[in-house]
């Protein structure tokens, strides 16, 4: 809660409210346990600390901003636990309260100016008298004036051991805790991403202030709640840091893990209060143990901190080749710079507000069921006849639509942070490995739906942690090739039609296409005899505990991972593709939808039913001649187009719609899934359209081939095809078929669905 300089002044009216606020705090009498009461006090001398200049005269304005930060500073030494006399303190606010009304009201400074020194020998500063400072301009700060050299604050002794207490939360306060939560977890991917900027040019200033903030931040707000071991974790990181901003102190690389190791303990201890919040049940809140890690903070911010080369950091080592920068005096003018950008800051935070993403799913839902029921109108006989009721329903048609765009675009949100948290998992991975790699981000500005970005984040993790462990080489090996040592993995985000593409590359050793087929066939994923193409064969890395690794790290190496990759991101109605040459390196491809809620797809027709395949899967539809069709063994119907043989997969007698039909007399439509194709025969395309998805419910969750369903504008069912899940569907209907069972009787599950038609009380929409 160190002050913060401010480029304006408070309004007359902020500081006689804050005051008044002041005045009650004080008849609450507050003590050192009041940690939130203490943290409203302090906020109040904030703002008396920027008088405006009509609030009194010049001098008068200039003591009250010192007396304010006198007592400011003394209540922040409070909720530290760090004052000299507290007892003596907290028994002068009522007279600071009447200083400041003297102020205020009188232009009356001798309390003041006799009230200063006092808080301040409380608070454990210096004992000087208080400064008389010269009028300043209006609308200017006062200028510094020379004083006593501030006493850096020493850490305290080792017998002084820092001991945590078992953490009871207030519920009471389970609102401004929720909201912490949230807020924090955003500050930690600042945090980590101002970190490894440090990392790189720890002399950076402006890289250490921009780290500096989010930390002093969560300080700030652990004390109000009174969550201690954070509090006391985040202060320790921060006196740190402000040695260095005062150039009396060096970050070295042992700085910058122990603050990674801080950063941790952080995380941690946000996800436990995030856990408790979520099944509260009395009990302390488990607390990782931090006692070893604030003695080596406060070791470090002593100069005492052992660096890995056996040298011991020196405190002060930054002034030796020029003069220390001077401290910041207080109230002196910001930094333009810094204004602006606490102006920007300011501005931006207006500009915003936090929603709950129940009330944000509650609004999408209600936007999908008036999608419907616009739908319906617009098919109605009476509104094709009325030419001027025509003109009003296509009129409430475009409104409607600007209304789903916008609240669409209210869940979608930059997949920026999502990259930035993979550069920690980088400097990571590499590092336990041996292996120098930087991380490259492009598309950092392109929006997904809030939900996509959650889940997608573990798949990417997985992917960008097996791209630096087994596609970058050790440096030795990059050498031989005549690589760089420095290997170099790259995240890239961008749209594509009416998908997402996000791209995992790197410059490594890529994959080796005999491996992979041997290792397939080792496992019976695959036999000798199969023509497969590099995209199939590249796909045998997304099987259950297929791995090519030598050895087993605690990295990866035991095959389990990418099979739950490609679990997750079909999951979300995607898919993923391998570009691979062998000494270059490899590139992922993951295509995704834009969002959940809503579905680009094909409306198709099968016998008298209606069917969704998403446009995402679709590479084309034809017509094919007698001479495309082939009869494999064990494969039954296949697709020969350009080369290439399709599994053909009827709809019709799969789901138990028809009987079998000639795909020579119907429309095939050629879809992806898992690195291959397939083609699904129906009778007719009715045409693409937007639709809103439903989920099928816990009853019909088990059905394979259907991931959902939509409310068509006649008011029936239309069920969402799956390709993938339809692939296996025909495949074990085809090998019951070669082992003499019979054939498929239709899907009863898909079939009951359908006999559902428009009861839209079986579905629930997608948030």
């Amino acid at each position: 809660m160190t002050n913060q300089l401010r480029n304006q002044n408070y309004t007359v009216d902020q500081v006689r409210a804050a005051l008044s606020q002041f005045s009650d705090h004080c008849a609450q009498r507050p003590d050192q346990n009041h940690l939130g009461l203490l943290a409203q006090m302090h906020s109040c001398c904030e703002i008396l600390q920027a008088p405006p200049d009509d609030v009194a005269e010049p001098e008068a304005r200039a003591a009250l901003a010192r007396l304010a930060r006198a007592v400011g500073t003394f209540v922040e030494k409070v909720i530290l636990d760090e004052a000299a006399d507290i007892a003596t303190g907290l028994a002068l606010f009522p007279s600071a309260l009447a200083a400041f009304g003297a102020i205020l009201d009188q232009n009356q400074t001798t309390a003041a100016d006799e009230l200063e020194p006092k808080f301040r020998r409380c608070a454990g500063l210096d004992s000087a008298a208080p400064r008389k400072i010269a009028p300043a301009a209006p609308g200017m700060a006062p200028p510094p004036v020379a004083k006593p050299a501030p006493v850096a604050a020493q850490p305290k002794a080792e017998d002084d051991a820092y001991v945590s207490e078992p953490l009871i939360l207030d519920m009471d306060e389970r609102e401004h805790l929720t909201g912490f939560v949230d807020e924090a977890r955003e500050h930690m991917d600042a945090i980590e991403a101002a970190l490894l900027d440090v990392e790189r040019d720890p002399t950076d200033l402006s890289k250490i202030n921009e780290l500096f903030r989010p930390i002093h931040t969560i300080k700030g707000i652990a004390g109000f709640l009174n969550l201690r071991d954070i509090n006391r974790t985040a202060h320790e990181v921060e006196t740190i840091l402000d040695l260095a901003r005062r150039a009396e102190l060096n970050i070295t690389p042992t700085t910058v893990d122990l603050f990674f190791a801080a950063c941790d303990a952080l995380k941690q201890q946000i996800a436990s209060i995030a856990g408790y919040l979520g099944t509260p049940d009395g009990k302390p809140v488990p607390q990782p143990e931090i006692t070893g890690l604030i003695g080596r903070l406060r070791l470090a911010a002593a100069g005492q901190l052992v660096e890995s080369d056996g040298r011991q950091s020196a405190k002060g080592a930054a002034s030796s080749d020029e003069p220390a920068a001077a401290p910041a005096t207080p109230g002196a003018a910001p930094h333009p710079e810094s204004a602006a950008q606490s102006e920007s800051a300011k501005q931006s935070a207006d500009a915003s507000l936090r929603i709950d993403t129940a009330k944000l799913d509650q609004l999408i839902d209600w936007v999908g069921e008036l999608v419907i029921a616009q739908t319906m109108v617009n098919l109605n006989q009476v509104v094709r006849t009325d030419e001027g009721l025509t003109r009003n329903v296509t009129h409430v048609a475009k409104i409607v639509r600007e209304i789903q765009e916008c609240a669409m675009s209210m869940r979608m949100v930059p997949i920026g942070p999502t990259f930035q948290k993979m550069k920690r998992l980088v400097r990571d991975v590499g590092r336990k490995a041996g292996k120098d790699v930087e991380l490259r981000i492009d598309g950092e500005e392109t929006e997904l739906d809030k939900t996509v970005i959650q889940q997608i984040s573990d798949p990417l993790v997985h992917m960008v942690r097996n791209s630096v462990d087994h596609g970058i080489e050790p440096p030795e090996d990059r050498r031989k090739v005549g690589k760089s040592e420095q290997g170099t993995v790259a995240l890239d985000a961008y749209h594509q039609g009416d998908s997402i593409v996000i791209e995992i590359r790197d410059d490594g050793r890529g994959l080796n296409r005999a491996k992979l087929l041997a290792k397939g066939i080792e496992r019976g994923l695959v036999s000798a005899n199969d023509q497969l193409t590099d995209q199939q064969v590249y796909s045998l890395i997304m099987e259950a505990g297929f791995s090519t690794a030598e050895k087993i790290t605690d990295i990866s190496g035991r095959g389990v991972g990418m099979d739950v990759v490609r679990r997750n991101v079909e999951q979300l109605r995607g898919k993923i593709e391998i570009q691979s040459e062998e000494g270059k390196g490899t590139t992922f491809l993951i295509r995704l939808p834009l969002t959940l809620a809503i579905i680009d797809g094909m409306l198709v027709r099968v016998g008298s039913e209606r069917l969704i395949i998403p446009t995402i899967m679709i590479e084309r539809s034809l017509r094919p001649t007698p001479d495309q069709i082939h009869l494999v063994q064990r494969h039954g119907e296949m697709l020969m187009v350009r080369g290439e043989l399709y599994p053909i997969v009827g709809l019709g007698p799969l789901f138990g719609y028809t009987d079998h039909v000639n795909p020579c007399e119907s429309l095939v439509v050629i879809c992806q899934c898992e690195g291959q194709k397939m083609g699904l025969v129906v009778d007719e395309l009715i045409g693409q359209q937007q639709v809103v998805i439903k989920t099928l419910g816990e009853r019909f969750k088990q059905i394979r081939g259907v991931s959902g369903a939509a409310i068509l504008g006649d008011g029936r069912v239309g069920l969402i095809l799956e390709p993938t899940g339809l692939l296996r569907l025909h495949n074990s209907h085809q090998a019951g078929a070669a082992k003499g069972g019979a054939r498929s009787g239709g899907n009863d599950g898909v079939r009951l669905i359908s006999s559902l038609a428009a009861n839209e009380e079986q579905l629930s929409t997608v948030g």
